[in-house]
């Protein structure tokens, strides 16, 4: 199913934990075509913060970055 998604941006929160809900949103519209900004805390905290969500959005051929929640 399209949703019109591709080339769009996506912030998402709460991205660090590898079993949270977060994560799966990211992904999830990553595969729908979205470009994801994870947005955490914890950024690369034993290689498991957003960090890690970004680099499994960018493993599925979309743009990601980690950002530091405020």
């Amino acid at each position: 199913m399209d949703y019109g998604l591709n080339g769009k941006v996506a912030l998402c929160n709460r991205t660090a934990s590898q079993i949270g809900q977060g994560k799966r949103i990211a992904l999830t519209l990553a595969r729908e075509g979205c470009n994801v900004i994870c947005n955490d805390i914890d950024l690369d905290v034993y290689e498991h913060g957003a960090e890690q969500t970004a680099s499994e959005v960018r493993a599925l051929g979309r743009k990601a970055i980690a950002y530091p929640q405020m």
